[in-house]
């Protein structure tokens, strides 16, 4: 939580305003992800949406828990796969998830991000789809 520099506070905001601590860049990026602690090793796809150096958003049709950590490999074979941590899933109206998560490891450098972002691919070929 940022802190008032003078006082040492926390900050307090406004409900319903933005939290996020980095920006986030619109991407449409397939990935094949996997759950790093499922015994069955089953793989899926999601279309990652937005993109930041903290994390990201996707949306998948495979159950995915809060707290699971995901292998998070874009079909790209130029973008390195990062891990990442579900911190949170809700329910879309078609039956997908729309999914966030946090990288684990390290944060994105700018050259990872721009990797990323650059990576665009549209839609998901039709033998591919979520």
């Amino acid at each position: 939580m940022p802190e008032d520099p003078k006082t040492r506070r926390p900050i307090l905001r406004p409900p319903g305003e933005d939290r996020r601590q980095w920006v986030r860049y619109p991407v449409r990026l397939t990935a094949n992800c996997q759950a790093v602690d499922e015994a069955n090793g089953s793989t899926w796809l999601a279309q990652i949406q937005n993109i930041s150096h903290g994390g990201l958003k996707m949306l998948c049709r495979h159950p995915v828990e809060r707290g699971a950590i995901i292998l998070i490999s874009p079909t790209d074979p130029r973008v390195l796969p990062q891990l990442a941590r579900v911190v949170h899933v809700t329910d879309g109206s078609d039956g997908s998830r729309i999914v966030g998560c946090v990288f684990t490891r390290k944060l994105l450098d700018e050259k990872d991000l721009l990797a990323w972002v650059k990576s665009q691919d549209g839609k998901p070929p039709a033998d591919q789809r979520l």
